[in-house]
């Protein structure tokens, strides 16, 4: 986040604490294309885009905030490291959003062996659309033979194979903050907020490669003792319906004071609660961090 806010103050992208991600009717793609043509990467594809037109994007949210996050201007070995990946990402993405869809041939084929259906699928690309800006959105090719219905093949043999589930892993940052958008916790501005702090308040450590949260003594036993107390406490939906409240004040559709006194009234009997079980959280942090 403070890397996008370092390019943005610097004139290379747009503001980058944003919900929406849909363009306003008078955005001008035209504009943006035109400071992309002298780059060395992404010039001949802003260029071919001016030339043989732009594809329409697709309709996303508008927040009511700001525009979404774009290149404003070229940036030819002037960035480097860290900021160099993040203006890239930020360029391919736009990018990507106005150009012509991919375009794969899909194969599915269904087949018997005795009393048991299998299926099977193919796909080749043919026309990359989008995907030459962002190769890694390409799906692998997978080529199957063409059949004809009730043609009758020899099976060569089978194969059972033996496999264990295994637990999930650690929470990366970037599923942490996929959760929170699902359950509607805080904003893309305050998102990063939230994640600092319950790192600098020892509740998670980060651990590389991927920078995954792993929960500390600390945070297992403050979240076991939320739960045994209150379960709210711990869980999004009480956060989640303070966001919309919010949301439905700034429309217009709720009246502010109204949602401070219930906000408020369900906060001081949570606390009170709480207060009357707090020997409960203490001997719990005493028996998980052993002191």
């Amino acid at each position: 986040m403070k890397i996008a806010e370092h390019l943005y103050l610097r004139g290379y992208t747009t503001y980058p604490r944003t919900e929406s991600t849909t363009f306003s009717p008078n955005f001008n793609f035209k504009e943006v294309l035109l400071s992309l043509k002298d780059h060395d990467e992404y010039g001949e594809y802003a260029s071919d885009l001016l030339k043989n037109g732009m594809n329409k994007p697709r309709k996303g949210v508008d927040a009511g905030d700001h525009p979404p996050i774009t290149p404003v201007k070229s940036a030819n070995g002037e960035l480097h490291g860290a900021e160099l990946r993040v203006y890239d990402y930020i360029t391919s993405n736009f990018l990507a959003c106005i150009s012509q869809d991919a375009t794969y041939d899909a194969v599915r084929t269904e087949f018997m062996i005795g009393d048991e259906k299998f299926k099977m699928k193919g796909q080749i690309l043919l026309d990359p659309g989008f995907i030459e800006i962002q190769p890694w959105q390409r799906h692998e090719d997978k080529e199957i033979p063409l059949f004809e219905v009730a043609s009758i093949i020899d099976v060569k043999g089978t194969h059972i194979g033996e496999g264990r589930t295994e637990p999930p892993t650690y929470l990366t940052e970037a599923d942490l903050i996929s959760q929170m958008e699902k359950h509607g916790i805080g904003t893309d501005a305050s998102i990063p907020t939230h994640i600092q702090n319950i790192i600098d308040r020892n509740y998670v450590t980060i651990q590389d490669p991927g920078r995954k949260l792993v929960p500390t003594a600390l945070g297992n036993a403050l979240v076991k003792g939320y739960c045994e107390i209150d379960p709210e406490l711990a869980l999004p939906q009480v956060r989640s319906n303070i966001e919309k409240s919010c949301e439905l004040i700034a429309k217009g559709k709720a009246d502010f004071n109204q949602v401070i006194n219930h906000v408020l009234k369900v906060f001081k009997a949570k606390f009170v609660h709480f207060k009357l079980s707090v020997g409960l959280m203490e001997r719990l942090l005493n028996i998980m961090l052993n002191v």
